[in-house]
């Protein structure tokens, strides 16, 4: 994975609570998007992952508005490039322990 300012690295204690967490999920596949770990349910469809120090979700329209609510953002790879159904978890939620 590059280092590039466009690029950044994910923080390793990011991606170790990741994986902590997908282990109670055994049935999602885990790959790389991006050149992050993310998550894939049977079909193929990503459904949560890293994006430098983000972690994101996919959620379905009133989960969505619940996740806005409590600080979550929508998710962009590319500025003005919106992935559609994905938002970053805040910072709190996603530093939060298991």
């Amino acid at each position: 994975m590059s280092s590039s300012p466009h690029m950044p690295r994910s923080p390793a204690e990011l991606i170790d609570r990741f994986g902590m967490i997908l282990e109670r999920f055994p049935e999602l596949e885990q790959r790389k998007m991006f050149g992050y770990p993310a998550a894939f349910v049977a079909a193929g469809h990503m459904v949560t992952g890293l994006h430098g120090a983000s972690w994101i979700v996919r959620l379905g329209e009133s989960d969505q508005d619940a996740l806005h609510d409590a600080g979550g953002e929508d998710f962009e790879p590319m500025p003005g490039r919106p992935m559609k159904g994905f938002l970053s978890l805040p910072t709190d939620i996603a530093n939060k322990k298991a």
